[in-house]
């Protein structure tokens, strides 16, 4: 008895010194991971707040969206052009009515609240790509190039950089939700490649691909690809052959209700209509602009244009039906409704040259992370084994690759892709191995490597903190909110209808704040048209615009040497108002 309870006793201590041995190699982990959240928070939160006031042409149209769900106008607010989930978050703060000056805070906190989000589900992936090293999938042995340390400094300074400079910088697009719904994606996706999903995993990973269409249509082809590489997985375990019916189950069921409404408000099958009209007016013989003004081609034969007043220069009215501060811009897919899609390979070529020099400038944007990548990959050792080892994680770059392509095919800015980047960068490092020689030596290395990678390429994100820093101590003075006041205080009441020449460079939020509406145009492509041409075609324009039903024009596109005589400058702002007559 005495034996038995003093071996007990020995075990119990054993498994005792074995417990605090485990805390005592967590507890670093455990005080990094509160430094490297405190970083998230601090970075995040200075961008936020330093840019709370800025709101790009994007954020006008989902707010506008926003306005419509908010008073329950559901026609109004279903077209196919916006997503739908980045609305609907910002409908809450319209339905309660702030006031506008203080929306576009709301809409920066609300992206603040997206990426810490963001981070988390990013930890998720991450650690579920370190327990994959050595996996069945991969068919690998379980040594590995990094230790846990040096993947998550790693994957911190991707994550800061892609998130904060590539896909929220500016903060009023729902591009952030996209990375925080693909990290948890890939994180859900490993978990089944690894043999140790649930069934519940499988239903998540169904919702959140349809939340990822919800926060970009672009998402839903791209769901497609991330459920097929999990197919190929499930499909090898009998065990979860059947169970992965739940994934694209639960997705059609999440996608459905919202597929089907856009559908029955077009008229027509449709899952959105961004891809497609960005495809038929930018990969064409000629470059389309960016910023429309509602040109269209007449042979088109569109169901319902822009409606042309004159030529020279040329008037584009749309006061009718569409809603929204700038109703050009509110709903494209009315205006474009009948677009054809044409192949074209000049257009294609020169979309794809584009393409290869935005990648580029991205890469530049992260050469120390490539210097890092080379280093380690001659210093391993055999190189002529390591594309086996990078094609035996096609299951996890492939969706990343994918999106790359995708984008690259029609219009490509680095805000799109940065969720795959990282993914793409975390792959390249996965796939490489110890050498087989002085691995304990060669650990070490890496991770000091990494450190000082990690420490240079930071240098940008502090460069950013302090100009935030700055903005928020000494704010400068806010065009948007100058114009909105200059204009109420020369008399332009809310609601009325305003004309511009060219589109605002910034934006047209000054028009939402003002609760003003925008509904003819002159493209910026005939501003000079307008300045420059005769006092007749001048004055021809201005009666057009009068027919609209606008009582004023503005414009912040004036050039050198134009003539203002009949103009005002609006208080101190780079925008000038010309009254017009009242129609008769």
């Amino acid at each position: 008895m005495g034996d038995d309870l003093s071996l007990q006793d020995v075990q119990t201590k054993l498994q005792s010194s074995d417990k605090s041995r485990e805390q005592g190699l967590q507890s670093p982990l455990v005080r990094a991971r509160k430094i490297y959240w405190l970083i998230v928070v601090v970075l995040g939160f200075l961008q936020a707040w330093s840019h709370r006031l800025q709101i790009s042409h994007d954020g006008v149209g989902y707010l506008d969206v926003a306005d419509n769900y908010a008073r329950g106008a559901w026609s109004a607010a279903i077209n196919g052009y916006w997503s739908p989930l980045y609305s609907w978050l910002l409908a809450p703060a319209e339905y309660l009515r702030i006031p506008r000056l203080w929306e576009s805070t709301y809409l920066h906190l609300l992206n603040f609240a997206a990426y810490l989000c963001a981070y988390r589900t990013f930890e998720f992936f991450l650690q579920e790509m370190i327990g994959q090293q050595g996996a069945p999938f991969l068919q690998t042995d379980r040594t590995e190039m990094l230790s846990t340390p040096s993947w998550r400094l790693l994957g911190l300074g991707l994550f800061l950089y892609s998130s904060l400079y590539m896909a929220n910088h500016g903060g009023s697009t729902p591009d952030i939700f996209v990375v925080l719904f693909t990290y948890l994606a890939m994180g859900l996706l490993l978990r089944i490649l690894s043999s140790r999903a649930a069934w519940g995993t499988f239903i998540s990973l169904g919702v959140v691909l349809a939340c990822a269409y919800f926060a970009k249509t672009a998402m839903f082809p791209l769901a497609f690809i991330f459920l097929g590489v999990a197919a190929v997985s499930a499909i090898r375990a009998p065990t979860t052959r059947l169970v992965f019916l739940l994934a694209p189950i639960a997705f059609m069921m999440a996608a459905a209700p919202w597929v089907i409404a856009l559908s029955r408000a077009k008229g027509r099958a449709t899952f959105g209509d961004t891809g497609r009209l960005a495809y038929a007016r930018l990969v064409g013989p000629q470059a389309e602009p960016l910023a429309w003004g509602g040109q269209t081609d007449t042979a088109e034969n569109l169901a319902h244009p822009p409606r042309r007043l004159g030529n020279d220069p040329p008037v584009y009215e749309f006061a009718v039906p569409v809603p929204g501060t700038f109703p050009l811009w509110y709903d494209g897919s009315y205006w474009l409704e009948g677009t054809k899609v044409h192949f074209s390979l000049p257009g294609q070529l020169r979309v794809l040259r584009q393409s290869a020099s935005t990648y580029a400038e991205i890469l530049n944007s992260q050469r120390e992370y490539l210097a890092l990548f080379l280093i380690l990959l001659f210093a391993q050792g055999s190189i002529a084994a390591y594309p086996s080892r990078l094609l035996r994680l096609w299951a996890v770059w492939l969706p990343s690759f994918a999106g790359l392509c995708m984008y690259a095919l029609v219009y490509l800015e680095p805000r799109y892709v940065a969720p795959f980047v990282v993914v793409l960068w975390l792959t390249l490092f996965a796939a490489l191995r110890l050498p087989d020689k002085d691995g304990n030596a060669f650990l070490r290395f890496s991770h000091y490597a990494v450190i000082a990678t990690v420490l240079v390429a930071s240098g940008g994100l502090l460069r950013g903190a302090a100009s935030d820093i700055h903005s928020i101590l000494r704010p400068r003075p806010n065009e948007q909110f100058e114009v909105a006041r200059g204009l109420e205080g020369m008399g332009i009441a809310p609601g009325s209808h305003l004309s511009l020449i060219g589109t605002s460079r910034e934006s047209f939020y000054w028009a939402r704040l003002a609760r003003l509406q925008i509904i003819s145009i002159i493209p910026n492509e005939n501003v000079y048209e307008y300045w420059f041409g005769s006092s007749n075609s001048r004055g021809q324009a201005d009666r057009q615009f009068v027919e609209t039903g606008a009582i004023a024009i503005v414009t912040d596109a004036v050039p050198a040497g134009a003539e203002l005589s009949g103009w005002d400058q609006v208080g101190q702002t780079s925008y000038y108002i010309h009254r017009l007559p009242r129609q008769q």
